[in-house]
């Protein structure tokens, strides 16, 4: 059977992370939606927005975007949203469907697309995965969501490889996160505005190490803080975090924030953070497992080298002493060495290591990769109907 060209696609994809909601996720799915539209397909989004008071259907180019409300009774919720769904696709005739991370995706994708009667892509992210293969309450949910897809896709080999070990005769990508170089780079005001800060908050002799998103228990901020210390670092680098504080971080700070140097903002949108990660002299993402976190490949396009544990999308993108300094996760010793060649390495030295990163990004994890990645799954999807 031949496979159906982009514009006869018509996806329905599902999703709890969409704009106006905030983090990594939303923005990964905003991206991936967007290009795919600029690829031909048609995408209509639904949105499970918890802050949402009432349905809302709103057109766009290349699809349409549904915002539904969440219910503190989910299946009540589930049970309206397939009333309006059954009505759409009368019109609509999706070809697939897509559960684009989180809970209730995974909880909703194998009885709607049975219903619809349409192959299901499942898109897994980091936390999705990790947060429930290990949970007695949403372990079997997970797994219903992978048994009933057609194709699973993942950000990082590791997630890969782990799912087809559970699932073998569920197809399986490594799907990647992109980054547009050509929109994500900097201004001479940012530059400028970098530089400032850096006189401004930087004493001479240290260097600027930053730690952006949500900052959380998984990342490993807390362990990496203590390896700084051991490392006898402590007062040559000065840490700016820009983010939410897991309670870990906060505590740890109340506590030992004396030892340490460094400046903490807010959550920021992405584009204004811009001069924060100018203003680094390389971005740490210790995490303890993850996905393939957007920070990683916006610090790299910048040209910035990574202080950062080798697992996951970290494992897949970055090459110690080329790219970066790695270190496995979880090993104190190892995190001590990689922060001290950091803290020895000259000027110069960063630079090129930044520069090496830098063009590894556009030549391997372009926007286009990404977008063929998923053009390629739903057309193997399709030839197997």
């Amino acid at each position: 059977m031949k496979a159906p060209q982009n514009s006869h696609f018509r996806v329905l994809w599902i999703t709890q992370n969409y704009p106006p909601s905030k983090g990594g996720m939303a923005e990964s799915c905003d991206r991936i939606v967007y290009h795919l539209r600029q690829a031909g397909l048609q995408i209509d989004v639904l949105h499970l927005f918890e802050r949402a008071t009432h349905p809302k259907v709103r057109n766009t180019q290349g699809g349409r975007e549904f915002i539904f409300p969440i219910d503190a009774d989910i299946a009540h919720t589930f049970n309206l949203v397939w009333n309006f769904l059954e009505e759409q696709q009368k019109e609509s005739q999706w070809t697939h469907l897509v559960a684009f991370g989180g809970y209730l995706p995974l909880l909703a994708a194998p009885v709607l697309c049975s219903w619809l009667n349409i192959p299901l892509m499942t898109c897994i992210r980091g936390n999705d995965f990790d947060a429930a293969i290990f949970s007695p309450k949403r372990r079997e949910v997970l797994y219903e969501a992978l048994r009933n897809s057609a194709a699973v896709g993942s950000v990082s080999q590791d997630k890969s490889q782990k799912i087809k070990a559970l699932f073998p005769e569920v197809p399986t990508y490594f799907t990647p996160n992109g980054i547009d170089c050509s929109t994500w780079q900097a201004q001479g005001s940012d530059q400028q505005a970098a530089q400032k800060w850096r006189e401004t908050h930087l004493q001479e002799g240290r260097k600027l190490v930053g730690l952006f998103g949500h900052l959380k228990e998984k990342k490993g901020v807390v362990f990496f803080l203590k390896a700084l210390g051991l490392a006898q670092k402590n007062h040559q680098v000065h840490l700016l975090f820009v983010g939410e504080f897991a309670e870990d971080v906060k505590d740890f700070l109340r506590t030992h924030g004396e030892a340490f140097h460094y400046t903490h903002y807010p959550f920021m949108d992405r584009f204004t953070l811009l001069p924060y990660y100018l203003a680094c002299d390389a971005v740490a993402v210790p995490s303890f497992y993850d996905g393939m976190p957007n920070v990683l490949l916006e610090a790299g396009a910048l040209g910035l080298p990574l202080i950062a544990a080798k697992v996951a999308g970290m494992k897949d993108v970055l090459e110690d002493e080329k790219h970066g300094f790695l270190f496995a996760p979880n090993d104190t010793k190892a995190a001590m060495e990689a922060i001290f060649h950091f803290a020895e390495s000259d000027s110069e030295k960063l630079k090129n290591m930044g520069q090496h990163l830098q063009q590894h990004l556009k030549s391997q994890f372009s926007i286009e990769s990404e977008t063929k990645n998923y053009q390629k799954i739903f057309q193997e999807m399709s030839a197997k109907k």
